[in-house]
């Protein structure tokens, strides 16, 4: 069992891999609220949930799986 890759692990992203099982449908709801932000205005966390989200994402766009120990110890 297991996978293969498609292309070489220095090409790979985590977020790549995020994006193949888990497709990002660009749909945000707010934290607070349980709907959609920004439709009646923005929750007082709004800034700080987006910064986070997007520190995020961009940290998931720089691993490459090269980079990283899969190995179990």
């Amino acid at each position: 069992g297991g996978y293969r890759l498609a292309r070489p692990a220095s090409s790979i992203t985590l977020l790549d891999v995020i994006h193949a099982v888990e497709p990002d449908d660009g749909s945000r709801v707010c934290v607070l609220r349980g709907g959609p932000c920004g439709k009646d205005g923005t929750c007082a966390v709004h800034e700080v949930f987006t910064d986070a989200r997007s520190a995020l994402l961009d940290r998931l766009a720089t691993a490459r799986l090269s980079d990283l120990s899969l190995e179990r110890t």
